[in-house]
C-alpha cells in the first residue's frame, strides 16, 4: 500500500535539516520522514492510556464501582 502526504509551508531550515539528516542515514526525504513517524507511533503505543489512567485512581481497590455506588453522594446529599 502506498500513501502521498504533502506538507505546504513547511519552513525552510525544517526542510534542510530532514534533508541532510536523510542524506546523512543514506535514505530519502520521505523514507526518513516515513521512519520518524513510525518511531514516534511506536513510542506513542506504549504510553498508558486514559481508561488504564482513570483506572490507577478509581477503580474498585480505591473504593470507586459497584460495590459501593450506593454509598456515594452527591454535593447536594443525592445518591446517584
Amino acid at each position: 500500500m502506498t500513501s502521498t502526504i504533502t506538507v505546504h509551508n513547511i519552513d525552510p531550515g525544517v526542510k534542510s535539516w530532514v534533508d541532510s539528516q536523510a542524506h546523512y542515514c543514506g535514505v530519502l526525504m520521505d523514507e526518513f520522514v516515513y521512519s520518524l513517524i513510525h518511531e514516534y507511533c511506536a513510542k506513542d503505543n506504549d504510553r498508558i492510556k486514559p481508561s488504564e489512567s482513570f483506572k490507577l485512581y478509581f477503580d474498585i481497590k480505591h473504593g470507586v464501582g459497584p460495590d459501593t455506588t450506593r454509598t456515594l453522594r452527591l454535593q447536594d446529599g443525592r445518591t446517584p
